[in-house]
C-alpha cells in the first residue's frame, strides 16, 4: 500500500479530495494532511510518501516553493497540483520540477481516479525495475564482479541500506525444493517481522540474504526461530547456512563463500536446520582419525565405550575436515572390511555372522544422512565386538596381556584395566598371576623394557627419552627395572650391541 499526503490550507477540500475515491480500492492509504505549505512540507520529509497532492497557493510556502524545498531533499514522490484555472501559468513552471500532472479545481473524480491509477502503474513498473537491478546489485556484491566505486554509486542509486556493521551472507533452501523455482509465497513467508536489516535475492533457486547490523550468531537465533514461526504457520522447513562477519560490505563475496561451502556439505549436518561457523567450533574443535589399528584393539577387548568413543572423534574428524559423502563411506568400508577379514579369520567367525555384517554395511552404504552413516557404523564395530568377547575361547587374561602390548606407553594400571574388562580388581590380578606366573605390574614392566632394548638397538634416541616413550616417565626406575630383566644398564647394553654390529 503507497502512502498519499494532502496539502491544502482549505480543510472543506481537503476533506473532499479524502472523500472523492476510494483510496485503499487504488493502492493507496492517507498517511497525513498538511494545512499549509511549511507543515506539509515537514510532513513529506517526515513520512516520506509515494504520492503528495498540493494546492498552488497556501500561506507560508506556496506550492511551487514546496515541491523545490522536498526535491532539495532528494524527496522523488510524485506529485499532483491542485490549482484554479486562473493560476493554471503559474502550475506550469512546476513542469521544470518533474511535475507532470495538474488538477483544476473543484477536482472531478473520474481525472482523480484516472491519474491516480497511472501513478500507482507507474510506481509498480518502477519498483519492479528497481527490483531487478537492486538483485543484479547484490549479485555483483556477492560476486565481487565489479569495481568498489561502481559497486558505491549503484548503492547510493537504488538506495541499498548497507551502513550498519558487521554483515554477514545467509543462503536459504526450502527443503524439499530440488528442481521447482520459489513461488511468490515462499518468497513472501521468508523472511518477515525482522528484515529491516536483510536484502534478499534468488539465485539459483536459492535465497541468499544480506544481513547486517548484528553479529552471525545473533541471526542464527534470529532464523531459527523463524524457521519455526514459518513452519508453524505455512507449513514450511528452510535449510539456512550462515557466513560468517565481514566488516565491510566489500568483503560480503567471502561471507557468502564460507555459508555455500557449509551449505555444499548438508550431508554432515544431517538434522540441523541452521548451520554456521559455530557449528565446526563446536563440533570440530577435537577429533582425528584413530586408525586400524586402535579400533582392532578396543574391538578385542571388547571397550564399547571406547568403540563408541572413536566413532565419535571421528565424526568430528570428519566435520572439521569437511570430507565428502563418497570419501566417508569409502573410509569406513574399508576400515569394516579390514576388520572382518583380520578378525574373524583370527576368532573364525561363521558365514551367518559374515551375512549379518555385510548386511549391515550395505545399510550403511545406502544411506543418505551422516547421522544415519555413523550410526551404522557404531553398530558394525558393536556386533562386530559382541561376537569375539562372546564367542572365542582366548581367555580374559590373554586378550588384557594382548591390550598392554598395544597400550604400554599409556600410565596402565590393574583397576583401570579391570574396570575397562568388567572385572573386580583383586580378582583378575589374581587369575591374572595364576596364568602368567607374575604380577599384571611385572609383566608391563617386562612389555616396557622389551619395547626400550628394541628402541636402544635400532634408534638413536637419548635413554631419557626412550623411557618417556615406553611410559617410564621416572628415569631412576627405568634404569632399575631395565637392569633388573636385562641385567646390565641400558648404557651397558647399548655399548654391548654396538660391539656386535662392529663385529658383523
Amino acid at each position: 500500500m503507497y502512502k498519499v499526503i494532502i496539502i491544502d490550507d482549505e480543510k472543506i477540500v481537503r476533506n473532499g479530495i479524502r472523500d472523492l475515491i476510494d483510496w485503499n480500492a487504488a493502492g493507496f492509504e492517507i498517511c497525513a494532511e498538511g494545512i499549509d505549505g511549511r507543515d506539509g512540507l515537514e510532513k513529506i520529509l517526515r513520512f516520506k510518501p509515494q504520492l503528495v497532492l498540493v494546492d498552488i497557493k497556501m500561506p507560508g510556502l506556496s506550492g511551487i516553493e514546496v515541491i523545490r524545498e522536498a526535491r532539495k531533499n532528494q524527496f522523488e514522490g510524485h506529485f499532483i497540483i491542485l490549482t484554479g484555472f486562473s493560476e493554471f501559468e503559474f502550475a506550469k513552471s512546476a513542469i521544470s520540477l518533474g511535475v507532470k500532472e495538474y488538477l483544476l479545481k473543484p477536482v472531478d473524480e473520474r481525472e482523480l481516479a484516472r491519474i491516480v491509477q497511472n501513478i500507482y502503474e507507474d510506481h509498480q513498473k518502477r519498483e519492479e525495475i528497481n527490483k531487478f537491478a537492486k538483485e543484479d546489485l547484490l549479485r555483483k556484491i556477492l560476486f565481487n564482479k565489479e569495481e568498489r566505486h561502481i559497486i558505491e554509486s549503484q548503492i547510493k542509486l537504488y538506495g541499498l541500506e548497507l551502513s550498519a556493521k558487521p554483515y554477514c551472507a545467509v543462503i536459504v533452501r526450502e527443503a524439499g525444493l530440488v528442481d521447482a523455482d520459489w513461488d511468490n509465497e515462499s518468497m513472501e513467508a521468508f523472511p518477515r517481522g525482522w528484515a529491516a536489516n536483510i536484502e534478499k535475492v534468488i539465485m539459483d533457486r536459492e535465497m541468499v540474504l544480506i544481513c547486517h547490523g548484528k553479529h552471525y550468531h545473533e541471526w542464527v537465533e534470529i532464523l531459527q526461530k523463524e524457521n519455526e514461526r514459518v513452519n508453524r504457520r505455512f507449513g514450511k522447513t528452510y535449510r539456512i547456512s550462515v557466513g560468517h562477519d565481514v566488516t565491510s560490505w566489500y568483503d560480503l563475496c567471502f561471507s557468502y563463500e564460507f555459508a555455500r561451502y557449509l551449505l555444499e556439505n548438508e550431508f554432515l549436518f544431517q538434522g540441523l536446520l541452521v548451520v554456521s561457523p559455530d557449528f565446526l567450533r563446536i563440533y570440530g574443535r577435537e577429533g582425528g582419525n584413530n586408525g586400524i589399528e586402535h579400533l582392532a584393539t578396543l574391538l578385542e577387548i571388547g571397550d564399547l565405550d571406547g568403540i563408541r568413543e572413536s566413532a565419535e572423534e571421528y565424526r568430528k574428524f570428519c566435520i572439521r575436515q569437511m570430507i565428502k559423502e563418497s570419501e566417508i563411506k569409502a573410509q569406513l568400508t574399508y576400515y569394516v572390511v579390514l576388520l572382518k577379514e583380520r578378525l574373524f579369520k583370527k576368532y573364525k567367525a561363521g558365514r551367518d555372522m559374515e551375512m549379518m555384517v555385510e548386511d549391515k554395511l550395505g545399510q550403511m552404504i545406502s544411506v543418505g544422512g551422516f547421522g544415519e552413516v555413523m550410526e551404522l557404523y557404531g553398530e558394525l564395530l558393536e556386533l562386530m565386538c559382541r561376537y569375539i568377547v562372546q564367542n572365542n575361547s582366548i581367555s580374559v587374561v590373554r586378550r588384557i596381556y594382548y591390550y598392554m602390548e598395544n597400550n604400554y606407553k599409556e600410565d596402565l594400571r590393574l583397576k583401570d584395566v579391570a574396570r575397562l574388562f568388567h572385572y573386580n580388581s583383586t580378582y583378575l590380578g589374581t587369575v591374572f598371576k595364576e596364568e602368567t606366573g607374575e604380577t599384571f605390574k611385572n609383566t608391563l614392566d617386562r612389555i616396557r623394557i622389551s619395547q626400550a632394548k628394541k628402541m636402544l638397538y635400532e634408534t638413536d634416541l637419548k635413554v631419557y627419552q626412550i623411557a618417556e616413550e615406553v611410559g617410564c616417565g621416572d628415569l631412576d626406575r627405568f634404569y632399575m627395572i631395565f637392569k633388573r630383566y636385562v641385567g646390565v644398564s641400558p648404557k651397558e647394553y647399548t655399548k654391548k650391541k654396538t660391539d656386535e654390529k662392529m663385529l658383523l
